[in-house]
């Protein structure tokens, strides 16, 4: 099954809080448009709180989203600069991120072709 589509994400985030629709969790039948199928758990897709391994799914299966959270941070850096107010993390940006993840695809394709 696919992910669901990064309109529903975002609705998600920004209009089905889990009192609106009077179910509190997971466990009791709701699947948050299939978000459980991908992500540990359900947040903010913009949150710098998220854990590096959820960031590292929201490239890979929303990188329409990605691509977002990468023009918010250039333009926190460009309005703030660098540091707490200017940057998705005091100690990394999304750019750093995407540079990491970038290379770690990179060593995973060698490794599969070297393997194969």
């Amino acid at each position: 099954m696919l992910p669901p589509p990064a309109e529903k994400l975002q609705n998600f985030f920004g209009v089905f809080l889990q009192f609106q629709i009077g179910v509190d969790s997971y466990d009791r039948g709701f699947d948050f448009g299939g978000l459980y199928k991908i992500y540990n758990r359900a947040s903010c897709w913009c949150c710098p709180f998220q854990r590096i391994g959820e960031l590292r799914k929201l490239r890979r299966h929303h990188p329409e989203l990605w691509a977002r959270l990468m023009e918010l941070d250039e333009r926190a850096i460009a309005q703030f600069g660098p540091g707490p107010l200017g940057q998705f993390r005091k100690d990394w940006t999304v750019a750093r991120l995407e540079a990491r993840f970038a290379e770690e695809e990179r060593k995973a394709e060698a490794a599969m072709v070297s393997a194969g």
